[in-house]
């Protein structure tokens, strides 16, 4: 949706008048301004940035050197909002408001979660994971089963339909192949470790049948393998999952109680040191990834369906 690009010279610029555009998009837009200077007067600003790739995908101001490790072990999906922040987003809200009538709470969580789309600009990733979400939420309402891989292909089918050049996008195919992966390996993966500790195994399964499913696709797009995404994901995505309510928490308390997020900033501090610790531990490990050329799309093809 880019018909024409317009260079113009810099100072050379004058405001003829203002636009306007929907409230809600209005409302996101200083919403994530407003959490932005949050976090960027509490946290110093390497963990700022970070911070900012995690609740909002924003990775334009990150350090060049903590963002590299993350794409070499595999976990830069944590800087880009993904079903795995939307997953996280949602269960945070169904245990917050536990307590509240059970439509009023879903009602709740669908507006939040389609707010939550237009802070973080709409990503593919994001889109398809609140459309799937949605479908589980109205699916009992309407007394109906939730099938996954129907939903994924209702996913797929509305996106496309809106934008059928999506098809094309990174984030589109990483996202949806991620998730297919999880949805058929997933089972079949968790039957083979089943002798590991219940927890270990659910979550050794799922980051083993991502993984499987999205490499090709990131080593045509990226040019790499990731060995360290397969055993460092783990403490990472748990990580979070801490991380991302408590920043949430961090923006509300600074409209309300400002030493309360000051102190919530102290928390996230000590989490994402421990995050970039481990990532840039897991990145300096030798063979944590392997340089590829882009494979074709013959090879592609045959390796989804063997």
């Amino acid at each position: 949706r880019i018909y024409g690009m317009l260079y113009v010279k810099p100072h050379q610029i004058d405001v003829i008048g203002e636009g306007r555009i929907f409230f809600l998009k209005e409302w996101a837009n200083h919403s994530k301004y407003f959490g932005e200077n949050v976090f960027l007067s509490i946290l110093p600003d390497s963990k700022a940035r970070i911070l900012l790739g995690i609740l909002f995908g924003d990775k334009s101001q990150m350090d060049p050197d903590i963002y590299h490790s993350f794409q070499k072990t595999g976990t830069a999906h944590v800087l880009a909002v993904s079903g795995l922040h939307v997953g996280i987003l949602y269960l945070f809200l169904d245990r917050l408001l536990n307590r509240c009538p059970e439509k009023i709470k879903l009602l709740f969580i669908v507006l939040i979660l389609y707010f939550y789309t237009m802070v973080t600009g709409g990503a593919p990733s994001v889109l398809r994971a609140a459309s799937m979400l949605i479908l589980l939420i109205i699916a009992p309402l309407l007394n109906r089963k939730y099938d996954s891989l129907s939903a994924i292909a209702v996913a797929a089918l509305f996106l496309l339909i809106s934008n059928p050049l999506l098809i094309f996008h990174v984030g589109f195919q990483l996202s949806f192949a991620a998730v297919l992966s999880i949805v058929l390996l997933y089972p079949k993966v968790l039957e083979k470790i089943n002798f590991l500790p219940p927890f270990w195994a659910k979550s050794i399964a799922v980051i083993i049948s991502a993984q499987v499913g999205t490499i090709p696709i990131v080593a045509y797009h990226f040019h790499f393998i990731s060995i360290a995404a397969f055993f460092i994901n783990i403490p990472i995505v748990m990580l979070v999952g801490y991380v991302m309510p408590l920043g949430l928490l961090m923006i509300v308390s600074a409209l309300i109680f400002y030493p309360f997020s000051v102190f919530l900033g102290k928390i996230l501090f000590i989490l994402l040191k421990i995050m970039v610790i481990l990532t840039e531990l897991a990145a300096s490990m030798p063979m944590a990834s392997i340089q590829t050329i882009s494979p074709s799309v013959f090879f592609i093809i045959c390796y989804y369906l063997f």
